[in-house]
């Protein structure tokens, strides 16, 4: 079965739905604070970013950041992160 690009894209949709004027945490760098939206990735970056406190309707906001990597302040605590972790996480304005 073979498909086209906009058949593949309109299945990745349903998999991980858009969540509108939401960004990832890596583009949100000298932004005030920031709420999740929403995790996406593999199970077990999920389930280490949902360990950490990134869970959708938390307060995150960013530190410092120094190229791709990230310091971020969730739930009172600093967290390192890099670009890779970051991107997975989806914020929106408060």
């Amino acid at each position: 079965m073979v498909f086209t690009m906009a058949e593949k894209g309109a299945r990745a949709h349903k998999k991980h739905p858009v969540n509108v004027g939401a960004l990832p945490l890596c583009s949100a760098v000298g932004r005030e604070s920031m709420c999740v939206a929403a995790v996406h990735g593999h199970a077990e970056e999920r389930g280490f970013l949902k360990s950490l406190g990134f869970v959708p309707g938390a307060h995150v906001r960013v530190v410092s950041a120094m190229g791709k990597n990230l310091i971020v302040e969730i739930k009172g605590t600093r967290i390192a992160l890099d670009g890779h972790l970051a991107h997975h996480i989806l914020v929106q304005p408060q």
